[in-house]
This record gives structure tokens, C-alpha cells and sequence, in this order.
């Protein structure tokens, strides 16, 4: 990891989802963090997470897509790195049968909070957007801008109010400022689905 390291405090883990193409030997991943519970069994809060993503998102997602799993990194609150936790179980594939966009492409969700600044500022890419809901120019469609949104609003609204368990409220972590006094977490309070698709030219192939 570049930069300065991922701060992750005690009560908090932060919720990598990996998604894979086809035979594509890359993965693709996006990031969440949440809030722990002390009640959690971290193994099975990973199980817990995956489960909850695909059941909200994978109608959206095209079915050459598979999501293959979470990993959580749950905060210790000491000087020892973050326990490391991952769901089991087979992978889920995406439900959208319409052929999706070239990989380089996803669909962007930025991570809203009441702070300003960088530090109030968060984005997720999200492979796997149909190429019928995109116009030649980027834009989504407005009937595919509302079906991710729901999707995107409905998986917050599980993680914030579960129909059992504790909640997991949705948070941007941040980078240590190596100044003695790092930043806290900052609360997101919605998912809000950009209406152009975004292109990430690490994903572009040779």
C-alpha cells in the first residue's frame, strides 16, 4: 500500500468486495467501511456482508460478473495490525443479461457525509453496467440511473437497519496524517450513483 497506512480503529473494519470477469485473471475490487459491533463474530459478519451485497446488488450486476467474496480487516484499537476475516461459500454471478461495458469501465458512487474537504469525500467504481444503459457520450440511462440507485439505497439501508443483529453504519475511513493526532472515521449518510460512467485506465489492458 502506498502513502500513508489505512487507519482502522477499534469498532471499525473495513469491507473489501472482490468481483472477478470471466477468465480475466485481474480482480476487481471496491471498499466499504463499517462499524464492528462487540457482539460480532468477524468470520461470520464477513459471510454476513457478502451475503448482504449480493442479495442487493446483483440484479444490477451483468452476469459476466461474479462477486467472489469479502474480506474484512477489522481494527484492533493497538499497534498490531488489523485481524483479517473472508466469507466462504461459491461465488455469486451477476443477474443483468445484457452485454456490459469493457472493464475499464464502471459506474461511480460517491460516499456522501456531512463534512467537508477531501476528508468528507468518498467514491466506490462498480463494474459490470450494461452497455444498453450508457449512451455513446457516458451518460447512463435515467431508468438504469434509478435501478442503480435503489439497488445502492436499499444495500446502505441493510447495512444502517438490518432486519436482525446490530447495525454496520457505513463510514469513510482515512489515511494517517502522522501528526500524533489522526483523523476519525467520518460517517456517510447515502450512496449516491453518478449519472456518467467513470474509466479507470489501471484497468486497461496491454
Amino acid at each position: 500500500m502506498f502513502g500513508m497506512p489505512l487507519i482502522i480503529p477499534a469498532g471499525y473494519a473495513q469491507m473489501v468486495i472482490e468481483m472477478r470477469l470471466g477468465d480475466d485473471p485481474e480482480p476487481m475490487v471496491t471498499t466499504m467501511g463499517i462499524t464492528v459491533d462487540p457482539l460480532d463474530v468477524p468470520d461470520t459478519l464477513a459471510q454476513a456482508m457478502f451475503q448482504t451485497w449480493t442479495q442487493k446488488l446483483s440484479g444490477q450486476i451483468a452476469t459476466t460478473y461474479a462477486t467472489t467474496g469479502v474480506t474484512l480487516y477489522v481494527g484492533t484499537g493497538a499497534s498490531t495490525p488489523p485481524t483479517v476475516h473472508e466469507s466462504s461459500g461459491a461465488e455469486v454471478l451477476g443477474q443483468a443479461t445484457a452485454a456490459p461495458l469493457p472493464q475499464n469501465c464502471a459506474l461511480l458512487v460517491r460516499k456522501r457525509t456531512s463534512a467537508g474537504g477531501r476528508r468528507g469525500r468518498g467514491r466506490m467504481y462498480i463494474p459490470g453496467v450494461s452497455e444498453i444503459q450508457v449512451t455513446a457520450q457516458g451518460g447512463i440511462l435515467a431508468a438504469a440511473v434509478t435501478g442503480w440507485q435503489t439497488a445502492f439505497t436499499n444495500w446502505f439501508n441493510a447495512l444502517v437497519a438490518p432486519a436482525s443483529g446490530p447495525p454496520h453504519i457505513p463510514v469513510i475511513l482515512h489515511r494517517s496524517e502522522g501528526i500524533g493526532v489522526e483523523p476519525a472515521p467520518t460517517t456517510i449518510s447515502a450512496l449516491v450513483v453518478d449519472s456518467r460512467i467513470a474509466t479507470q485506465r489501471r484497468r486497461l489492458r496491454p
